[in-house]
Formats: C-alpha cells, structure tokens, sequence
C-alpha cells in the first residue's frame, strides 16, 4: 500500500458490533481528502477551507490585515476552532455562501474505493462532520441529508435496525450542511449553542448523541479528533453513560493520536478503541487514508462456505472480499444451477466458457496479483479454491446450455483480438471449443462484439442473470454478480446481487448494448478469421503477433 504500511486488522468485538447492525461510521474530513474533484484535484481539507475564507476575505476587504494574520498563527498553531471563530464574524452570509460554494461544490466526485466499500457495506445512517456532498453524491441510493437542526430524527432513528437493500440511507451532518451555508457551524458554533448543555440546540444534539453511543457502535473513519467540540462531548457522554456505553472504534494515522490531548480519556471515558497505523511518507496525492478500504473489507464477518442460494422472491446484496471469493463463486454458481437465461458482458469472452486446461493453468496467472493482499494468509489454498469453483462453474453453464438455457456473451471486439493474437496453445484451443459450442448449440448460445469507440462510457463487467421462482412477484429471480472497483487496477471486492434496482439496471443496460453490437454472424466471422490466422501462426512456428521472434 504506497505511503502508508499495513493497516491492522479490525477486532473481534468490531466485527461482531458490524455483524449485529449496531455499526455506525463517523466520517471525517480525511476521507474526503481520497475524492477527487472533477478537474482532478482533491477536495481541501478543514485548515485548507479556512485559509481560503481568509484570503478571500482579506481580498475582498472584510478583514483587517492583523485579523488575517491571527488567523495563519491559529492556524499554524492547529487552532482551528480559534482561527473559524476570528474569521466568521468577518464574512457576511452571502459571500461566505458563495466562498463555500466555489471552494467545496464538485459536480460529479470520483468515489474512492474507502466510500465504494461503505456503500457496499450498506450502512442505514451516516454521521459527518464534513458539509461538502461527498456522501450525498456518492452513497446509493441517494442518501437523506439531516443537520444537527434535525436532531430528533437523529434520535428516532436509534430505534431502527438495518434497513433492506434498496432504502436510501440518513447522512446526519454535525456541522452543517453546503446545500444551506448558513447552516454550516464553522466559527458559530458557540453563537448556535451547538455544545452548549444549558441552550435548546445543545440539549437536544446531546440526548441524541448519547442515544447514539448507547445503541451504536461508532467507527471514525478519517476524523482526526482535532476539533474539541465533539472531541469532549464524546467523552462527555461516555463518563455519564458508563457501562451503558457501547464499544467505539477509531482507525487513525499514528501522528494524529499521538497529537489528541485527551487520548486517555476517549479510550477509558468514551470507550474508544484505536487502530493506529503508520504513514511512511506523506502520500503526494494527500491520501493518507489509501489503504482504509482493506481494513473495511475485513470487517464483514460471512461464514465460509455459507453460499446457499437465496430464497426466491429475496431482495439479496451480499459482497464477498478478496479472501472470499471462492464462495462468491459458490453463491453464483447455486444461482445459475437454476438459471434459464445468461448474460454475461467482459472486455474479453467470460472465462465462464473455458475448458479445465485453461482454468488451471491461465487463471492462476492472472491470479498472482493477489498474492500478499491484505486478509490473504495462504495464496495457494485460495488460489486453489478459486480455480475449483470457476470450474465448477463453467461445468454447471455446459449443463444448462445442454438443458436449454439461452447464453448471451458480449465483449469488446479489440480487446479479444489481441487476446487472440498473442495466445499460446491452451488459449486458442479454449477459443476454438467456445466457436464449437456456437455451432452445436446456434439457437441458445450467440456472442456478439461491441466497439470501445460505440461507448460512451466505460462498461462493467457482469454477470446478468435470470431464474424461475415461484416465490417472486412476477415469477422470476433476477440477479447480477460483478466486481465493484473504484480505482483500477486495484482490486476490491465482488458483490452478488438479487431482485434489486441495480441488478434490473444492469439487465436492461446490457440489452441496449446488445442492441448496438455486431451481429452474430458478423462476430462469429470475426472471431473466426482470428482464431485462423493465430492457429496458422503457431503451425508455422511463426511468433503470433505481438511475441518476439
């Protein structure tokens, strides 16, 4: 992982507080720094934002020079909430609105794989102290936005358990929101009363904070504890809850804890638990937090071996990291034992049609990329594993196809002829049983080429997948089974999908790009005439193309 080293593996009690619903994330502005804006760079952080308001400020002459130099002193000194209090009165509100608005508003953000994996774990409610959009743009469904003004839902909201896959979760923002700038609490706090036991605001935030720490467990993630705001109130609420207080957890960059004043009291009062780690050399990027999303990853808790087809009619969204992929497999393999219609959509053709030679001696070399991962103790059990169960697979497809399913293989066209062209042995054979099966099976199997210049955007691999179920509404299981990556060529997880919005999404998007495909005999002739000339290639001993001679 450049620039950080190996973050530590979460604890027993964290994920079982993740395994029982009562995890709830507390997102701070360290996991912004990981977004990238639309024009590339990334969004600022708290002392970033600050300065900017002073300069602004001090530009447009609603700040005196000395004011503006207290302002960098606090600042230097990690005084923000000094620095945010001498700047804010300063600001009127229109033009602090628009200083936000211009420093903070990205229009579409490039999800880092740290908020993929929070989608993916399907938290019910977020907490942040962050006003940017990160979260609201991000998070699927669209999330519902609440202010520390909505304190009373927040409170509500303790006596729900995890919700269905499809619900859009609560994002509560603790400081305020970019939507309303006059909301956000940057240098106000004390003028809302927003820690304050004795006003309204304060009284209320509090009760549902301290509901809050005693049904949830809170993990920070990219909170630095610098603000003392929240920083005391957590320990706070913690000295008075006392054994009510359930477990907290933190992961955190060793120099931010070792910085935090009060440490002592958030580990015994707060009940806090760290998980530091280490930063070699600052990220150039300004992620510090690159790794996080492997930490995430092994906070889910699925029972090896449990994949169980679900039950018909079941709204289903299970992700599997990388140490559990071969159940991922399993999960999809028990789906398609049943299944009547396949579509499948790979930048080269699915390895779902792949004799036993070339699953056991290719795969295992795409595979090696993965060996020393993060949660990967024994590669060549996994390995083993993983090859297992892609044949068992490829197994139950012949079978189905035997028994009549309808097949549907779409792939780029140029990423397949040069997987031709550069092909050994086992792959032109693997290549040549594919375009034997077309013939036996011309009715039900078809595979079908899309250019990369017909897209207008870069398309997932996936698995679409349909099954007769009683059980359903309409008599069918519908499910989608991919691999969810946010920064390629990082890995991060698969995920298996059932009779959800997305899985209906993936369906009809693989439709409209079978639509605007070549078709099926103008693929199969092009597939053809490939295979044809690498084949003849390699009779001749004659390098195919792209080997050296």
């Amino acid at each position: 992982m450049p620039g950080t080293q190996a973050l530590p593996r979460p604890s027993t009690e964290l994920r079982e507080a993740y395994r029982d619903g009562a995890l709830m994330p507390w997102v701070g502005a360290g996991l912004s720094s990981a977004i990238l804006a639309a024009g590339g760079e990334r969004l600022p952080g708290y002392s970033e934002i600050i300065q900017h308001l002073c300069d602004q400020a001090l530009a447009g002459g609603w700040i005196a020079r000395d004011k503006a130099e207290q302002v960098g002193a606090a600042l230097a000194a990690r005084d923000f909430g000094s620095a945010a209090r001498t700047l804010r009165p300063e600001i009127p509100h229109d033009a602090f609105g628009r200083m936000m608005w211009d420093k903070l508003a990205t229009a579409r953000p490039n999800q880092s794989q740290h908020h993929l994996m929070l989608n993916l774990m399907q938290f019910p409610v977020f907490l942040t102290t962050n006003y940017d959009w990160v979260l609201d743009d991000i998070l699927r469904p669209r999330p519902r936005i609440l202010t520390y003004r909505d304190h009373e839902t927040l409170l509500g909201l303790m006596g729900e358990t995890f919700q269905a896959p499809g619900e859009s979760p609560f994002v509560f923002k603790l400081n305020g929101d970019l939507s309303a700038p006059r909301s956000i609490v940057l240098g106000q706090a004390d003028r809302l009363g927003l820690h304050d036991p004795a006003a309204a605001l304060g009284q209320g935030l509090r009760k549902a904070i301290t509901a809050v720490m005693q049904s949830r467990s809170l993990l920070f993630l990219g909170y630095s504890f610098d603000a003392p705001g929240y920083r005391d109130l957590l320990v706070e609420i913690g000295r008075q809850l006392g054994p009510r207080n359930r477990p907290h957890f933190a992961i955190i960059p060793r120099h931010e804890l070792d910085r935090i004043p009060t440490r002592a009291a958030l580990e015994q009062e707060a009940n806090v638990t760290f998980f530091p780690f280490d930063v070699e050399d600052a990220p150039k990027d300004g992620d510090t937090y690159r790794g996080l999303w492997q930490f995430l990853s092994q906070i889910p808790d699925h029972a090896p071996g449990d994949v169980t087809a679900p039950a018909p009619g079941r709204v289903v969204r299970t992700f599997y990291p990388v140490r559990q992929r071969s159940d991922y497999l399993a999960m999809q393999r028990a789906f398609e034992a049943d299944a009547t219609s396949f579509r499948f959509l790979t930048s080269k053709l699915t390895n779902a049609l792949a004799s036993r030679e070339f699953l056991d001696t290719k795969v295992p070399q795409t595979l090696k990329v993965f060996d020393g991962i993060a949660g990967l103790d024994d590669w060549e059990t996994w390995k083993t594993a993983v090859v297992d169960r892609m044949q068992a697979r490829a197994d139950t497809l012949r079978t189905r196809l035997e028994a009549g399913a309808e097949i549907r293989v779409l792939s780029f066209e140029e990423d397949t002829l040069d997987d031709i062209a550069t092909a050994d042995r086992i792959t032109l054979e693997r290549y040549r049983m594919i375009l034997d099966q077309c013939d036996v099976h011309h009715h039900d199997l078809e595979i079908r080429f899309i250019r990369r210049s017909q897209t207008f955007r870069s398309l997932m691999s996936f698995a679409s997948l349909v099954r007769p179920a009683s059980g359903a509404l309409d008599g069918t299981d519908l499910a989608v089974a991919y691999a969810a990556q946010a920064t390629p060529p990082e890995f991060l997880c698969h995920v298996f999908e059932m009779n959800t919005e997305f899985a209906r999404d993936m369906l009809i998007m693989f439709e409209r790009e079978w639509a605007r495909a070549a078709p099926l005999e103008t693929s199969l002739a092009t597939l053809r005439g490939a295979l044809l000339r690498a084949e003849r290639a390699l009779r001749n001993d004659t390098p195919p193309k792209g080997e050296p001679s």
